[in-house]
């Protein structure tokens, strides 16, 4: 015969005290991951200018409760003066719009073969996110059990 006696208010307690700081340790491991995609994708990112490269960055999801990665293709200095040099002034023209050069390479176009760098690093990065939420996770449970 098995028998088990648990203190079952003592349980409740605990995983009360989980509960409470699960978000923020799981955001931290979040924000961490967003991190490493950045990095990951800058890396990968095809270079002319750079631009691409360094429109790449983390934010705070609208909800506040996570983070995403996002790319940003703004135009450059440099591109914003060749513009202006070939009189592309009107706020309907292209001097004002987003480049979108990373679709482009990412998603590739009719005449160009898709170069991915984000979904790769965000995918690369899918298996130590979880490792990382586990471990936060666990450390939790680990110190509300004392």
């Amino acid at each position: 015969m098995f028998n088990v006696s648990v203190q079952s208010q003592s349980v409740i307690d605990a995983l009360k005290r989980v509960g409470v700081r699960a978000p923020a340790e799981v955001r931290a491991a979040a924000k961490d991951t967003a991190i490493r995609i950045v990095a990951g994708a800058q890396s990968r990112a095809a270079r002319a200018t750079g631009e691409t490269a360094a429109g790449i960055h983390w934010d705070l999801n609208y909800s506040g409760t996570g983070y995403v990665v996002v790319m940003g293709d703004v135009v450059g200095a440099a591109e914003t003066g060749r513009r202006e040099r070939l009189g592309m002034k009107s706020r309907t023209s292209t001097l004002h719009q987003m480049k979108h050069t990373g679709i482009w390479l990412e998603f590739g176009t009719s005449r160009m073969r898709a170069r991915p760098f984000l979904f790769s690093a965000a995918e690369l990065e899918a298996g130590a996110h979880l490792r990382r939420v586990e471990h936060a996770l666990q450390r939790i449970v680990d110190e509300a059990a004392h």
